[in-house]
């Protein structure tokens, strides 16, 4: 009796131990970046879409303010991003404008900076077609996969676009090529998005691996003292033990992301009749660029290695580019830059202003000479063949 007094004696003591500590580092982060853990990336700015699920709500006017950054959203009635004027994309297209549509997640939208400080404007106030006014159609939207916005093009044409702008985040073989929907499917709840309506307890087990502020900053903890004892003991200090085992990018990995992205394209030129030039933007997660970053993943299941990812990113954009595929991979330009500048924020990890900036520098010359020469005739409609293939990542 008095042993199993004294067992449950020491399991409330760790019990009370574990809610004191996570509810100090909860209070600890509220007071650092602003805003709750568990509601770092949610905010109310969502609702319904006949067509695509879920969307940006229309005619906002949202200050999105944190530690780290304040900015405000303003969207049209379709609920696209736009700037104070909230323009809508005029029907007909007149004949004097090119028109650029932006299709992507929260990076296209332009999380966490103004409208005019984000990739995607910057990039179009930059581009030049003789002859034409650019309009900028932003559908990035938060959160949200391929699939959607494929679903909204084939249902709307897309407002019949001269060039789409696809943001790729994260992964480039990771693209959705049709517009079929997930069975478990997200829903909007007073303007907060969930991403599903069934309440599991798995689901449960996973939010609190997600949120929990021990595991978040305890992985930090973990990432500082194991830095330095690399550092040492002369061993490159950049989060190695995070990472999964190396690998390669094979040549079947390349003929299946080729495959892919003929796919996406074939689904955009049956939906769009004017044929638009496409163009892919990769855009890296902050650990790829910063390594150091990676120690704010582990615990939510990831386990890659920023290195590989780098050389992964760079062999399949030239294998895209050489077989007719418009890809942009920023990974290096974003690399350089961060030496230097802060790209990514701490806390949220989307761009800040800079990195903004280093992406639209980086990509809107090359987009404004893939414009120039398909212009001029000496660049054709791009077209696949067989992949060619390249050497393997050292």
């Amino acid at each position: 009796m008095q042993r199993r007094k004294r067992v449950v004696f020491t399991l409330i003591v760790v019990a009370l131990l574990l809610a004191f500590t996570e509810t100090s580092l909860q209070l600890f982060y509220r007071a650092s970046v602003g805003t709750w853990l568990i509601r770092w990336g949610a905010i109310p700015i969502y609702e319904t879409d006949p067509v695509r699920l879920y969307r940006v709500k229309g005619n906002l006017d949202f200050v999105h303010k944190t530690r780290e950054y304040t900015a405000r959203y303003y969207t049209n009635a379709l609920g696209m991003r736009t700037d104070a004027q909230r323009r809508l994309p005029e029907d007909p297209k007149p004949k004097d404008v090119f028109r650029i549509l932006s299709l992507g997640p929260s990076f296209a939208f332009g999380w966490g900076v103004n409208y005019e400080d984000s990739y995607i404007y910057q990039i179009a106030k930059a581009l030049r077609v003789p002859g034409k006014r650019i309009e900028l159609i932003n559908m990035g939207t938060p959160s949200q996969p391929m699939s959607y916005q494929l679903r909204w093009l084939k249902h709307s044409g897309g407002c019949q676009p001269d060039l789409i702008l696809q943001t790729v985040y994260g992964n480039i073989p990771d693209i959705d090529t049709d517009d079929k929907l997930p069975a478990d499917r997200p829903h909007v709840k007073d303007g907060y998005l969930y991403s599903t309506e069934q309440r599991t307890f798995q689901l449960w087990l996973k939010q609190i691996r997600l949120y929990s502020a021990t595991l978040f900053y305890g992985w930090h903890l973990y990432a500082m003292l194991s830095g330095q004892a690399a550092a040492n003991t002369a061993v490159v200090g950049d989060g190695r033990e995070f990472y999964g085992k190396m690998g390669v990018a094979e040549n079947g990995m390349q003929t299946a992301t080729l495959a892919r992205y003929k796919d996406y394209m074939d689904f955009v030129y049956a939906a769009v009749s004017n044929r638009p030039q496409i163009v892919f933007l990769c855009i890296p997660p902050a650990w790829v660029v910063r390594p150091a970053d990676i120690s704010r993943v582990p615990h939510h299941g990831i386990r890659i290695n920023p290195l590989y990812e780098r050389t992964k990113a760079g062999m399949l954009t030239s294998m895209l580019c050489s077989n007719g595929v418009n890809m942009i991979d920023t990974t290096g330009a974003l690399v350089e830059e961060d030496k230097t500048k802060k790209t990514y924020n701490l806390y949220d990890m989307h761009f800040t202003r800079d990195g903004n900036k280093i992406v639209a520098s980086y990509a809107g010359p090359m987009i404004q000479k893939m414009l120039d020469e398909r212009i001029s005739g000496s660049r054709p409609q791009q077209a696949l063949s067989a992949p060619t293939p390249s050497p393997p990542a050292q």
